[in-house]
């Protein structure tokens, strides 16, 4: 898995293969990508009075969802709220682990 970021001449390449629950549904694979283009299609300025129109940046591994974002402004916390409302709109109110989201 790698990602790459033009504007700052940044390669992100993700080396690791964690293993951690076995217990994700084998059928998540065909809703984690479209929570991420649920994520991918909004910015700050889709969720909020932000003037930011720049899209939010996330991919899924396995059954894991990161973002990776600026730290700018609100824009991190604008991203975890777009995640939230994703993951509630594909899989439904049971879907998130709060323990999942980091701090």
């Amino acid at each position: 898995m790698a990602a790459r970021t033009p504007e700052v001449k940044a390669l992100v390449v993700d080396l690791s293969a964690p293993f951690g629950w076995t217990g994700s549904p084998s059928f998540y694979g065909v809703f984690g990508p479209a929570i991420t283009w649920l994520l991918q299609i909004n910015s700050p300025a889709s969720v909020s009075n932000s003037e930011d129109v720049e899209p939010f940046f996330g991919f899924e591994w396995v059954d894991d969802h990161i973002l990776i974002e600026h730290d700018i402004n609100n824009r991190l916390a604008l991203a975890e709220a777009a995640l939230r409302h994703a993951m509630l709109a594909i899989l439904g109110p049971r879907a998130i682990n709060d323990k999942k989201f980091s701090q």
